[in-house]
């Protein structure tokens, strides 16, 4: 089957021929992943394409014929990279605000600690004074 006759592969994909899937995955796979992988590490591209290819057979009910399927493929690849970005973005943000929030909530336990261990003995000593000085109050 030709993969340019666009309307004939989506109307045959939509039917469920699992042979004109196997042929389109076939053919597309490699270019999407290496397309894919500008954006993504190589690793994740294929995760991000095989994940689309599984997403284009569950959903092939739904794809237009006058839809090209080749634009379609590779717009769908790039947004998902992006969309892949910005999660790893936005991830990476909330982890590291959640380091800060660490370190400052350990810092200031740490300081504390200190405090605490230095201001101790003064004020058992300042306790002592006023309990002393009673005795010499009128």
């Amino acid at each position: 089957m030709n993969l340019n006759d666009n309307r004939l592969i989506i109307k045959t994909l939509r039917s469920g021929d699992q042979k004109v899937f196997s042929l389109v995955y076939a053919s597309y796979y490699k270019p999407l992943c290496l397309f894919c992988s500008s954006y993504v590490s190589l690793e994740e591209a294929e995760e991000i394409v095989q994940d689309l290819m599984m997403y284009v057979w569950e959903k092939r009910e739904s794809l237009v014929e006058d839809l090209s399927l080749k634009s379609f493929l590779f717009t769908s690849v790039r947004n998902r990279a992006l969309n892949s970005i910005t999660r790893s973005h936005i991830t990476r943000q909330v982890y590291e605000e959640y380091q800060s929030q660490q370190l400052k909530s350990l810092l200031k336990h740490w300081i504390l600690f200190i405090a605490r261990s230095c201001l101790m003995p003064i004020w058992k000593l300042f306790m002592l004074f006023l309990k002393n000085s009673k005795k010499y109050m009128l």
